[in-house]
């Protein structure tokens, strides 16, 4: 999008955050302004309030200046991009939204966004059986990145998305990689990939792939001590054997088979749920309260928020401090409206804040869904990405309730979201303001019960007597 005088404007997050106009780079100010700017970014084109701005940047460190401090940060970046816009000339870029921002920024204005379109163009050619073409694109979408992402950003936000941003690099590094010993070229991947494995020694396809490259190079010998270093890897910091497919290209190289799968000579048939798995309808949500007590107005809440959706895509975050009663209220409402529903329920613990049990990885979770759904074990993919691809496709045309209890952060929740028509709740003592720039979720926040509520729920619990509740009453006035 142009400034006002005709010079378009590219942002770059795959490396240090830049905008460029006409071959210049754009000054975008303090660390603080770009850490705003990197928020509106990576939710370009969609209104982000001020409050989750306020959290992104700076966090449990919420200095009492913020609102104006933000306001400061968006007239600074409004400069910047619109260098040309008289002084009281509405901003045509960065605009007001609601209680926040909206920054627009055209299609193919990112680097990011070019990145992905490419990786989804080697699909296209993968799918179709033109290998070489697929591998090709993949080299290009690759050679986009710069460095680090979003560097010179600070604030969680950012190291979050910075991850995120990081693992989605890798797995295509590896779907290059596996595109290249289709195509025959292992030999030339053992370097790239021996530094790959050494730099995330926990990715079990890393190990594959150099295995296989090994192999390709005549180098056997080599291969099998990269899955005995990997066993060992595996063992030591996780207490968990190799998986099948490591297991499987070990076996191979032992008994001299060739371990690489046969190279298509057709273009490949896209396969249905229908076709992988037989329907299954799930039904793990715990049982729920009957009633809940002063939840009157959250309940409502939830229901508006669902009368929004009616082609489904809701994505709830029902958030506030511990104890008091994310939980509870968000397995009522779930199984309230079950029968909007009718294709069942999927629940998991995501343990995010068990101070005796570690949290579940998305990979751990979407194995359980896939199980649940119909997937035997050997066919579970093994990275995170096609365990996701694979979970999407399987309820794609189906109407669920998906609810994550005990979530910690925004990052392993992306790969557990399902498209419409299901429908997604999430608990969390945090405001997960990544879930709500990538995933428009929606926020529902709960603050502790007033005195009323609060001597019903222990009148309840300890059987009503109205002398206790007077005293109890007292107690906390």
């Amino acid at each position: 999008m142009a400034d006002g005088g005709g010079e378009p404007l590219r942002f770059e997050v795959l490396g240090l955050l830049r905008a460029v106009r006409g071959g210049g780079e754009v000054d975008l100010g303090a660390a603080k302004q770009r850490a705003v700017l990197a928020v509106l970014l990576l939710a370009r084109n969609m209104p982000v309030s001020r409050d989750q701005i306020i959290e992104a940047v700076w966090g449990d460190n919420t200095p009492s200046s913020a609102v104006n401090l933000v306001q400061t940060y968006v007239a600074g970046l409004r400069r910047a991009l619109e260098p040309r816009r008289a002084r009281r000339a509405p901003a045509e870029l960065l605009t007001a939204a609601g209680d926040g921002y909206l920054l627009r920024v055209d299609q193919d204005a990112v680097d990011l966004d070019d990145f992905e379109r490419g990786v989804a163009a080697a699909a296209r050619l993968r799918a179709g059986g033109d290998l070489v073409a697929a591998a090709t694109t993949l080299d290009q979408a690759l050679g986009l990145w710069r460095g680090e992402p979003l560097g010179g950003v600070v604030g969680l936000f950012a190291e979050v998305e910075r991850g995120r941003l990081a693992e989605r690099r890798l797995a295509v590094l590896e779907e290059r990689a596996e595109l290249l010993l289709l195509i025959g070229r292992g030999a030339e991947l053992v370097p790239s990939l021996t530094t790959l494995v050494g730099e995330h020694p926990l990715r079990e396809r890393g190990h594959g792939l150099l295995m296989r490259a090994l192999c390709q190079a005549g180098r056997q010998a080599e291969a099998l001590a990269v899955y005995r270093e990997a066993r060992r890897v595996l063992v030591e910091e996780l207490g968990v054997e190799p998986g099948p497919e490591l297991r499987k290209l070990q076996q191979a190289v032992l008994s001299g088979e060739n371990p690489e799968p046969e190279r298509p000579t057709r273009p490949m048939a896209l396969r249905t749920a229908a076709d992988a798995t037989p329907a299954i309808t799930p039904a793990q949500l715990p049982r729920a309260s009957v009633s809940l007590i002063g939840r009157d107005d959250e309940l409502k809440r939830l229901d508006g928020l669902l009368a929004d959706y009616p082609g489904g895509g809701l994505v709830l975050v029902v958030t506030g401090p511990a104890g008091v009663g994310k939980t509870a209220l968000a397995l009522h409402w779930a199984q309230r409206v079950r029968e909007d529903f009718p294709d069942g329920q999927l629940y998991v613990d995501l343990h995010g804040f068990d101070p005796n049990q570690e949290p579940l990885g998305a990979g751990e979770v979407l194995s359980r869904f896939l199980r649940t759904l119909g997937v035997p074990s050997p066919d579970i993919p093994v990275t995170v990405e096609e365990r996701s691809a694979l979970f999407r496709t399987l309820i794609a045309d189906r109407r669920m309730v998906v609810m994550l209890d005990n979530a910690r952060g925004s990052t392993e929740l992306l790969p557990l979201l399902p498209g419409p028509p299901s429908c997604v709740v999430v608990t969390s003592r945090r405001r997960l303001v990544g879930l709500v720039a990538h995933a428009e979720a929606r926020l529902v926040e709960l603050d502790m019960l007033d005195l009323d509520a609060a001597v019903a729920v222990v009148g309840r619990v300890a059987g009503r007597d109205d002398t206790e509740s007077a005293a109890l009453r007292r107690l906390g006035v």
